[in-house]
């Protein structure tokens, strides 16, 4: 269920139309306002200021109902623009970055919303030839020119706001956002650094009813259920594995079809991978960012640099977050469940494996990925990972030197250096405070 309603409060359709929704709504109650206050007639209600006249009260609403129906196919042309060009230059899956912008998702509903509001409210007009009952519902007629002011407004925030979003720093900066948010939220859950994480072997097999992509796993209620049936399960789908029809998803202890049963409803299967619990996906988005900038074709070392850039910064925060283990332990020590969480190892390992197959003979790129891997080893703080960020520092420039020329590797080993230095800088730093931290 939650899955379900983060997608439709990120589809293209949800806000605009709660937003029509609320016009129906206000212009009604509004209306009925009106009347009201007619019957009763206050002071300011009668003032000459909000006095419009029948014809004058018509005009308007039909000046702010037809320019405002325009700015929002304006405005819905210019979205569906950006989503195409975003999708040739950056990729199909930060598409969904535009689908899901709050400010497009307000902007096209009060659009839509200030045109139906102004159609509803015109219908109340009534003139002495009519029915020789003149009625003008003032106070709605003034929301109105409110509304139309505020539209003006929110276009130009409109306008500006597209032409920001389509900056590629932007979609890095948002990408890179997404990507510190899954870190914080899911690399810091069910951190144990003290738990006997050896599986079990053995058991009765899983198998998955039906296909698609493991957007969450409810591991507390897993974890419940098998604590309350004595048995223990293995998971062996992890956030973002495809799972096909027939495919093992866990391991528990004996024979249940009660256990088997609880462990599919554990597993939130999507037909797409988009749950905001993939670190892996997360750490995609921003690659994909460089990976199409080096592809053949596009040649935008400036934004590759970017983009690693950001990601060195995302892996120094990982490298920084508590190792997951494969268990889940319980208050009472009790280990019933057992899951797959993210590498640590594989996460370090993406960027430089994917980015490897672009790289060309251009020293910028090569920099970068040097002083990523240097400053990861430099922020870990895990025994287990020591080393493993520096392999890829010594593996980029034992390649560079078969691929740049001479006065381009003089210079990737300038920079090699220098980020050696800042490192042996941070060791020492280390070094200096340990015998404080014993005292």
């Amino acid at each position: 269920m939650r899955r379900r309603a983060q997608h439709m409060m990120a589809s293209f359709w949800f806000i605009p139309a709660m937003c029509v929704l609320v016009a129906i709504v206000s212009a009604e109650t509004l209306v009925a306002v009106d009347h009201w206050l007619r019957a009763h007639e206050p002071a300011w209600w009668a003032s000459s200021a909000l006095a419009f006249g029948v014809d004058g009260s018509r005009g308007l609403l039909t000046a702010i109902g037809g320019g405002t129906f325009g700015a929002a196919a304006t405005a819905f042309s210019i979205t569906i623009s950006v989503i195409v060009t975003a999708s040739t230059s950056y990729g199909p899956r930060l598409v969904g970055n535009f689908m899901a912008d709050r400010r497009n998702q307000l902007t096209l509903g009060i659009l839509a919303s200030t045109f139906v509001y102004t159609i509803l409210v015109s219908r109340w007009l009534r003139s002495g030839s009519d029915d020789g009952n003149t009625f003008v519902p003032r106070l709605a007629v003034l929301v109105a020119l409110v509304l139309g002011v505020v539209n003006v407004v929110l276009l130009i925030s409109f306008l500006h706001h597209m032409a920001a979003s389509t900056r590629v720093s932007a979609m890095t900066d948002a990408a890179v956002r997404r990507l510190g948010t899954v870190i914080e939220t899911e690399l810091r859950r069910h951190a144990d650094t003290d738990c006997d994480t050896t599986r079990p072997v053995g058991g009765h097999i899983v198998l998955a009813e039906r296909g698609g992509y493991v957007g969450a796993v409810d591991l507390d209620t897993l974890v419940s259920r098998a604590r309350d049936e004595h048995v223990w399960v293995v998971l062996e789908a992890a956030i973002g594995d495809r799972i096909y029809p027939g495919g093992v998803i866990a391991r528990i202890s004996h024979a249940s079809q009660a256990g088997a049963d609880a462990v599919r409803a554990a597993l939130d299967l999507d037909s797409s991978r988009q749950s905001d619990a993939d670190v892996h996906r997360a750490m995609g988005d921003v690659i994909e960012v460089a990976v199409r900038a080096l592809s053949p074709g596009t040649n935008d070392p400036a934004t590759a640099v970017n983009a690693i850039d950001e990601l060195a910064s995302a892996l120094v925060e990982l490298v920084r977050t508590p190792l997951l283990h494969g268990a889940i332990r319980e208050e009472d020590g009790a280990v019933h469940v057992f899951w797959r969480p993210p590498s640590h190892k594989e996460l370090i390992d993406a960027p430089f494996l994917q980015l490897d197959p672009y790289l060309s003979a251009d020293h910028t790129i090569y920099g970068a990925l040097v002083q990523m891997a240097w400053q990861t080893e430099g922020a870990n703080q895990h025994p287990e990972l020591a080393g493993h960020a520096r392999e890829h520092a010594t593996r980029l420039m034992r390649d560079a030197k078969s691929k740049l020329n001479d006065r381009q590797f003089q210079a990737l080993t300038a920079i090699n250096e220098r980020a050696r230095e800042l490192y042996s800088l941070v060791e020492e730093s280390r070094a200096q405070d340990a015998p404080q931290d014993s005292q």
